[in-house]
């Protein structure tokens, strides 16, 4: 294409339509005739999703929003975080609510498995879940200081009371090391 749009421009036929294109001889633009798309597994982006969020144009930002709300907005939390923040207020709002959406599914799982635990007091398998899915939301980066804390103290009186329950589960422990200093886990 690069190679007719330069003929057309040398011959002053820009704006001009044949039927027929020039066949491409010329070695020169030979990487023009190799295939565009890759493998479906090797397919890489060609600009990080966040800096096309950021810099294109108006159109390409709204389009690529509504890609990433309707694919899974849980992957790209901190990107949401940063859109909405920008001066494209479609956007901004696209995010925050994006962001309210996941931090509100969260919340309503929390409180069903909240419930199943009051509901069935020693099922291992409630408490597991509950567990997972509270560090799961602390580690989200959805929750603002305060409420990663609230949530923090919330997964601590939990793990202490297994930990109290149980005989020495070291995974109960490594949990609850990892709760009180989440930064510097692997120097405490």
């Amino acid at each position: 294409m690069a190679y007719i749009a330069e003929s057309y421009a040398r011959k002053k036929k820009i704006g001009s339509r044949t039927d027929e294109l020039p066949v491409l001889n010329d070695n020169r633009f030979s990487f023009l005739l190799q295939p565009v798309f890759l493998e479906e597994g090797t397919r890489e982006s060609v600009v990080p999703l966040e800096e096309a969020l950021l810099l294109e144009e108006p159109a390409v930002r709204r389009e690529l929003m509504l890609d990433i709300i309707q694919e899974d907005p849980k992957r790209y939390i901190s990107m949401l975080k940063k859109v909405r923040l920008g001066d494209d207020a479609e956007v901004s709002h696209y995010a925050s609510t994006a962001l309210m959406q996941i931090q509100r599914e969260y919340e309503m799982d929390l409180r069903k498995k909240e419930d199943a635990l009051h509901a069935r007091p020693g099922d291992e398998e409630a408490v597991s879940a509950y567990l997972d899915k509270l560090k799961e939301y602390i580690q989200s980066g959805l929750l603002a200081n305060n409420a990663v804390l609230a949530q923090r103290r919330k997964l601590n009186t939990m793990l202490v009371q297994l930990l109290a329950e149980s005989d020495g589960d070291k995974q109960l422990y490594a949990d609850a090391v990892e709760n009180l200093c989440p930064q510097r886990v692997h120097r405490c």
